[in-house]
C-alpha cells in the first residue's frame, strides 16, 4: 500500500509540475515569441483536472478534506463510530456512482478528441476513476475503524479531521491517519 501511495502522490506532483510548465511555456510563447500555442492552455487545464481528482484522494487520506465537524466533534463513544460508519458508507456509494458515471461518459465520448491535441477526451475521466478508487480505499478504512469503535467503544485512532475551522475541545486528541 505504501508503494501505491508513493506512486499516487508522485503522479500528483508530476501533474502539478506539468501544469506549471505549461503555463510558463504559454506565457513565454505568447509574450516573448508573440505567437499562440493553444495546446499549452488545454494541456494545463487537463492537468489541473488530474490534480483535482487525484488530490481529493490524498486530502481524504490525510484528513485534510474540507468538512463540517462541529456535530461530529460533539459525539462520543459508539455514536462516533456509528457516525463514521454512516459517512463512510455514503461516501463509498457516491464514489461508486462517480466511477459508473465516468465509465459511461468515457463510452459516450471516446471518439471525441481534444481540440488542440490528438488525444481522446475520454482520458480525462481516468483520473476521476483513480481518485474515486483512492477515496473508496480511504472510506473502507474509515468504515473498518467505525466498526471497531462500535464493537469496542474505544475511539482511539479514529480520524478527527484536521481541516476543521473550529479549535478542538480541551482534552480531545486529534489523530490523523
Amino acid at each position: 500500500m505504501r508503494s501505491f501511495i508513493k506512486i499516487y502522490d508522485n503522479l500528483i506532483l508530476i501533474a502539478i509540475f506539468g501544469t506549471f510548465v505549461c503555463v510558463l511555456l504559454q506565457v513565454f510563447i505568447r509574450f516573448v515569441l508573440h505567437i499562440s500555442a493553444p495546446w499549452t492552455e488545454e494541456l494545463a487545464r487537463y492537468l489541473l483536472i488530474v490534480v483535482t481528482y487525484l488530490g481529493a484522494g490524498t486530502a481524504a487520506r490525510k484528513g485534510d478534506n474540507l468538512g463540517v465537524y462541529f456535530i461530529r466533534d460533539k459525539m462520543k463513544g459508539k455514536l462516533l463510530g456509528a457516525n463514521s460508519m454512516f459517512i463512510s458508507i455514503v461516501c463509498i456509494f457516491a464514489e461508486v456512482a462517480y466511477i459508473v458515471g465516468a465509465v459511461l461518459m468515457m463510452k459516450l465520448i471516446y471518439k471525441n478528441t481534444a481540440l488542440t491535441m490528438p488525444i481522446s477526451q475520454a482520458w480525462m475521466y481516468v483520473p476521476l476513476i483513480v481518485g474515486s478508487i483512492m477515496l473508496i480505499i480511504v472510506s473502507c478504512h474509515d468504515l473498518y475503524k467505525g466498526i471497531r469503535v462500535l464493537r469496542t467503544g474505544n475511539t482511539e485512532g479514529l480520524s478527527r479531521g484536521s481541516s476543521s475551522p473550529f479549535p478542538m475541545e480541551e482534552g480531545a486528541t486529534e489523530v490523523v491517519c
